[in-house]
């Protein structure tokens, strides 16, 4: 999913293509599950370079560096899986605090794992 929504939708490299490579190494496994915690690439931008500014642990920034048209691309690409993938997607609104995006996890948990 991170190479479609990277290489692909955001770097224009041949989604075929991929998918080629992705059948012919990995025998077309996909994941069971998916949980794509979507947010606007501002405010996910900003909590990334607060959480590199706090903790100073030279952490690489590569892609907090990249322009907001790429993390717009990005993360339409994995909106696009979710919408092509349904089934196997569950997508969490990560805008909202952090104690309800958790809450909504754990619901969408107990609901895949039948706990409900």
């Amino acid at each position: 999913d991170a190479t479609v929504a990277y290489q692909s939708a955001s770097r224009g490299l041949d989604g075929k293509l991929i998918a080629e490579l992705h059948k012919t190494l990995f025998n077309n496994l996909v994941p069971d599950v998916t949980f794509l915690f979507d947010v606007d690439p501002k405010i996910g931008l900003k909590r990334a370079w607060d959480r590199i500014k706090e903790t100073q642990n030279g952490h690489e920034a590569r892609f907090e560096k990249e322009r907001e048209a790429f993390h717009e691309k990005v993360r339409a690409g994995y909106l696009m899986l979710a919408q092509k993938y349904p089934d196997r997607f569950t997508v969490i609104d990560a805008s909202k605090s952090f104690d309800r995006v958790t809450e909504n996890l754990l619901s969408s948990l107990r609901t895949i794992l039948h706990l409900t």
